[in-house]
């Protein structure tokens, strides 16, 4: 009897394990084949025309207002975008430097980076003072609600990547 009552618990329990891990089989996400690069920048600049395009229908730019738009959205492109092959060869540089080498690579970086942040705020405060105050609620309100959603974008990104990281780790 104790022997029948022990098969039948093996048996469950393997059958409820088999059962959670094809579940959870399920649930884990494949992991995405990596974007191509040129893709990836190609389908960025597309992004943000379109999002420039909707900020000045938005803000009804007028004529006079039309010379320090283009400036602003000239000045404000992502350094990526200028710097996306220089950056790909720096890192392959940086594989073979020492570690102060790199350290000091790497705060170069961030000091241009710093610059171009500067760039932008200098260009979005000559910009905005052309604005109404009118034109820069809407201006405050879209690039706050922006932030928001670059913010649930960041996360979750994030959460894709442990959740690939540990369905990689599973399957070694």
């Amino acid at each position: 009897m104790k022997s029948i009552r022990n098969s039948l618990y093996l048996g469950l329990t393997a059958i409820s394990l088999s059962f959670a891990s094809s579940v959870f089989a399920q649930q884990s996400p494949a992991p995405r084949p990596p974007m191509d690069q040129a893709k990836m920048m190609e389908k960025m600049k597309t992004g943000m025309e379109k999002h420039h395009s909707m900020m000045h229908d938005k803000l009804k730019i007028t004529a006079e207002q039309e010379g320090a738009w283009k400036t602003f959205i000239e000045a404000t492109k992502p350094a990526m975008m200028e710097r996306g092959e220089k950056m790909r060869a720096d890192r392959k540089a940086m594989e073979g430097l020492s570690t102060p080498a790199r350290m000091e690579k790497m705060l170069e970086h961030s000091k241009e980076r710093l610059a171009h942040m500067q760039k932008n705020l200098d260009a979005l405060k000559t910009f905005y003072a052309v604005l109404t105050p009118e034109q820069q609620k809407i201006f405050d309100d879209s690039h706050q609600r922006m932030r928001h959603r670059m913010q649930r974008g960041m996360k979750h990104r994030m959460q894709e990547r442990m959740q690939g990281s540990a369905h990689e780790r599973m399957e070694k």
